[in-house]
């Protein structure tokens, strides 16, 4: 399965520091938007989703998890989780997420867009 297609592949993509969110990524009948500023539903939901695979997980820098319908990689300072639009394309999405946490924990901690321009940068997205 080609990047492209990986990409394509994914629901929803969540990108954490241990401190909070910074963005999210919704792919919408193949159109694929980037959040940054999030509604307070959208944050309880997104810390909500964090804290369970935490305290489930109790994952350490390096780790992935593919979990039913969840992937997860875990950086130094990033983690991202994503939710992929059906499971075949769980094992393409892992490989996407390790790539961006690794280029992610590359930059360190940098700014909203920073990161934003990162994600755009490594799932070739514009």
């Amino acid at each position: 399965m080609s990047a492209s297609d990986a990409v394509h592949g994914i629901g929803y993509l969540y990108v954490y520091t241990y401190g909070g969110p910074v963005l999210l990524l919704v792919n919408k009948d193949g159109r694929l938007m980037l959040l940054t500023e999030f509604s307070d539903r959208t944050l309880l939901r997104g810390m909500a989703l964090l804290a369970r695979v935490l305290k489930t997980f109790q994952p350490s820098p390096g780790k992935f998890i593919a979990s039913g319908r969840l992937v997860a990689f875990f950086g130094r300072h990033y983690i991202t989780m994503a939710i992929p639009r059906h499971p075949r394309y769980s094992p393409a999405v892992l490989g996407l997420l390790r790539r961006l946490t690794e280029t992610l924990d590359a930059a360190g901690v940098v700014s909203v867009e920073d990161v934003k321009e990162i994600v755009r940068r490594v799932l070739g997205i514009k």
